[in-house]
């Protein structure tokens, strides 16, 4: 995975934000885990990779945030327990194909809240 791993994720993640029909996008944030499982320290960067294509950029111009919101989705994919990545995965797609909705909290309710200060 080490050489093809940069390919592999552009290819996810473009599937996941544009190119997939809807009913494979749950294939494609498998995908994603799968290389998150797989590849802990090299996945991260290959996803900031996968983020800098312009697909996704332009996925992400219009309703979706920007780069706001690319920022975040890395930021929760590289540091948010895996357990979450499915969710965080599946809203990023919502997002950036206009489907979101849930209360316009996006990927914001993934962000843990603060620890109380003592």
């Amino acid at each position: 995975l080490d050489h093809a791993g940069p390919g592999i994720m552009g290819a996810c993640v473009l599937g996941l934000v544009v190119m997939s029909p809807d009913n494979l996008v749950e294939h494609q944030i498998e995908l994603l885990r799968v290389l998150f499982d797989a590849c802990p320290n090299q996945a991260p960067q290959w996803l900031s990779f996968a983020l800098q294509l312009e697909p996704v950029q332009a996925a992400t111009a219009g309703g979706a945030g920007g780069a706001d919101v690319i920022a975040l989705f890395h930021q929760l994919m590289a540091y948010q327990p895996r357990l979450e990545h499915d969710a965080i995965a599946r809203e990023f797609a919502q997002m950036c194909r206009k489907k979101a909705g849930a209360g316009g909290n996006g990927l914001r309710r993934f962000i843990p809240p603060l620890a109380p200060v003592q």
